[in-house]
């Protein structure tokens, strides 16, 4: 069975996820990653591979996200 992003715990803003893994735990296809990355996503690179920071993910919808409909 392929994972789906309710089956995966949600992202925490003290971990760090390898970049496969948090395209699925986010529900964001590769494009949509690329796009919040040219927007200000911080990656980091270690050992050739790419990791999102869950405190920076936070970071950039607080930035790039539109308020709720109350506000």
């Amino acid at each position: 069975m392929a994972n789906r992003s309710e089956d995966l715990a949600a992202i925490r803003h003290d971990e760090q996820y390898p970049l496969e893994l948090f395209e699925k735990m986010a529900g964001l296809g590769r494009s949509a990653v690329r796009e919040a990355r040219r927007r200000g996503l911080k990656v980091t690179y270690l050992h050739g591979r790419c990791y999102v920071r869950g405190s920076d993910w936070m970071a950039y919808c607080d930035s790039e996200g539109k308020g709720t409909k109350d506000e």
